[in-house]
């Protein structure tokens, strides 16, 4: 066993928990805001499903990408590269 500290860090489970939220069969409803496209804003994820059931299918079987970084905390310049991913990402 190392004494190397193991940390996790899950960018973008909100997104992935909106996307099985809105696929889910509990209702929901999207709150009615400006920035939300008005094909969905205010309405129920059951409604969604119900009018666009071929892009509820297609997000479902959307493939997301996940990609594994590992890296030793205890030497900076592992750290610093994480630190650059994520300000690229952003």
């Amino acid at each position: 066993m190392t004494n190397k500290r193991e940390q996790f860090v899950i960018d973008g489970l909100e997104r992935i928990n909106v996307i099985h939220k809105l696929l889910s069969e509990e209702e929901w409803k999207l709150s009615k805001l400006d920035d939300i496209d008005p094909i969905i804003s205010g309405k129920t994820n059951l409604k969604f499903q119900n009018e666009y059931p071929d892009f509820s299918q297609f997000i479902e079987n959307f493939p997301i990408p996940v990609h594994i970084i590992r890296c030793d905390f205890q030497k900076q310049e592992h750290i610093d590269f994480i630190s650059l991913i994520y300000q690229r990402l952003r």
